[in-house]
């Protein structure tokens, strides 16, 4: 994204809406551990996903996002 990263998205996007629920999909590993210490009040294992990522995990995790299991 060349204007602003994901994390600035998010954060502009939760100032709207603070329900909004948000997966972070990324290779880059250095990352993690700028979302670990941004965002403490999120779930990694629902809200950050590494890729590469198969299908069937991108949708689990989406559903599980979404809390439609």
């Amino acid at each position: 994204m060349p204007q602003m990263t994901g994390f600035e998205l998010y954060n502009k996007i939760s100032q709207i809406d603070g329900e909004v629920k948000v997966c972070f999909i990324t290779a880059f590993e250095e990352y993690y551990s700028e979302f670990k210490t941004e965002f403490l009040h999120l779930n990694e294992l629902e809200c950050y996903i590494k890729k590469p990522v198969g299908m069937d995990n991108l949708i689990q995790a989406v559903k599980s996002r979404l809390d439609c299991n």
